[in-house]
């Protein structure tokens, strides 16, 4: 097995292993045409640049202006405050519950939602002199991210403050008025797609995280792409597959299973990636994260014996820094506990398979910068074929705009309960 990227086995998604819920190879022949387009479309874009998120592995310009900043920080604060909401914190969280902090310092994330007992919570907590604040909103406009900058502005100085935003906006605004250092976000890079820029390289970099190694584990799938002809793609099979089993099998729930703790926080970054991006025209994959083996104990009898509507991938973790063992367990001797682990996970999609639910299984070498930069460069790049392949733009969210239009029309009108008409 190659042990230097990320790989997907999809050996059960196949109907060879789960009968007529499982893909046919007859299905991807006949699906080659659109499936040429589509990487002819995203490796044309990837190089122009038209596809921003997509180059970011290869933009290391300001990488040390980033690094400066963030080592500046660490110096001087013991903690730093990420105040984002969705794709502006997700991608940070998920990579720092990964890795954690190698120099000490620590981030705390705030900002997801306006609720009072949350920073009332946080102001009784946290030490305001050692802390720095980087607030993160690519429109400036977000409205819980501007209700926490607005509740704190007074309470802190400008030198403790960060600003990541867009070209315009009320936080752009903010920070030229004020004084704050300023970072800009990449033009023509969602939110959700930004974990390779400086929206995460910042935070992640502050607690001391190989941001370089990050990118080069992206990079190494950014060069795949172009090396690879169709069926050697590993993202856009991973997205041909999620293709036929919702258009041809009407299996609609995308179901990701880390069997990590660790990787919790991954499984939030992509069902928002996934939700947001291909939800749209009617169309659109439900995503959800759950972890193993905890879920096996809520979710597999769901998945065994309930509606065929489901596929199910898995991550694995290939090796860790430490392991333990346990000299007996029941019958068994010696016992690994990574081995059980692993032993879980097979026997899990083994079952599924015997159930006749698809599955597949995306092996990651290990728990490391590099390793996750891959992980999350697969997914952005499977979730943009995707989009290809359902011909909608995975780019946009106009269904969460019109929500922010009416949060803000809620908030200019006199206030009054908001409540619903049937009340029981």
């Amino acid at each position: 097995m190659i042990k230097d990227r990320v790989l997907y086995d999809y050996t059960f998604m196949s109907s060879k292993f789960v009968g007529k819920g499982g893909f046919e190879d007859k299905e991807i022949e006949s699906l080659y045409p659109k499936l040429e387009r589509v990487k002819k479309g995203l490796v044309a874009n990837k190089k122009s640049c038209d596809l921003e998120f997509a180059c970011l592995p290869y933009a290391t310009t300001n990488l040390d202006v980033i690094l400066d900043k963030a080592s500046d920080l660490c110096q001087n604060y013991s903690t730093m405050v990420v105040i984002g909401i969705g794709g502006s914190d997700l991608g940070t969280r998920a990579v720092y519950e990964a890795l954690g902090s190698r120099n000490g310092c620590s981030l705390v994330f705030l900002g997801d939602t306006p609720d009072p007992n949350e920073l009332t919570k946080f102001l009784s907590a946290t030490n305001l002199a050692k802390t720095c604040f980087n607030f993160v909103s690519r429109s400036g406009e977000t409205i819980e991210i501007l209700a926490v900058y607005s509740f704190l502005r007074d309470k802190i100085n400008a030198n403790q403050v960060i600003v990541t935003t867009g070209q315009s906006g009320y936080l752009r605004e903010e920070a030229k008025k004020r004084g704050y250092f300023l970072f800009d976000e990449p033009k023509n890079v969602g939110d959700r797609f930004s974990v390779l820029s400086v929206v995460s390289l910042l935070p992640l970099g502050f607690v001391g995280l190989n941001i370089r190694a990050f990118l080069d584990g992206a990079r190494v799938l950014a060069d795949l792409i172009d090396l690879t002809e169709v069926r050697d793609d590993p993202m856009l099979l991973y997205s041909c597959l999620a293709y036929l089993a919702y258009s041809k099998r009407k299996q609609s729930i995308s179901i990701l299973m880390p069997y990590s703790n660790f990787l919790a926080g991954f499984g939030k970054w992509h069902r928002q990636l996934f939700a947001e991006s291909l939800g749209k025209d009617g169309i659109g994959l439900t995503p959800v994260d759950l972890i193993g083996p905890r879920d096996q104990h809520s979710f597999l009898q769901l998945l065994n014996d309930g509606p065929k509507d489901k596929t199910v991938t898995f991550v694995r973790i290939l090796g860790l820094d430490t392991d333990l063992k346990v000299s007996e367990l029941k019958e068994f001797k010696d016992v690994s506990l990574f081995h059980l682990l692993e032993t879980e996970l097979s026997a899990t999609a083994k079952t599924l398979a015997k159930n006749k639910v698809p599955n597949g299984t995306l092996f990651v070498p290990r728990l490391t910068e590099h390793f996750l930069g891959q992980l999350f460069y697969f997914m952005e790049i499977a979730c943009s074929y995707l989009g290809m392949l359902f011909d909608i733009d995975p780019f946009n969210q106009p269904g969460v705009e019109k929500n922010k239009e009416l949060i803000a029309k809620l908030l200019s009108e006199e206030r009054k309960d908001q409540v619903g008409e049937l009340i029981i």
